[in-house]
């Protein structure tokens, strides 16, 4: 396994637990971070799923 690879892996499988461990936190009411209240605003006015807008910014900023 390339060096490359090992860092993609470990972006994508770090963004995924981080979203998942910020929907917990949504669920409940413990309040977010500023990063994730931003991506949750966002969404809302998109009328999408946290998760799904959480994976755009994150790898826009990639």
């Amino acid at each position: 396994m390339t060096r490359l690879t090992k860092k993609r892996i470990m972006a994508i499988s770090g963004t995924t637990l981080c979203g998942c461990s910020v929907g917990i936190l949504q669920d409940s009411s413990l309040g977010l971070d500023p990063f994730s209240c931003f991506v949750t605003g966002i969404a809302n006015i998109f009328g999408s799923s946290y998760g799904t807008f959480y994976l755009i910014v994150t790898s826009i900023l990639l």
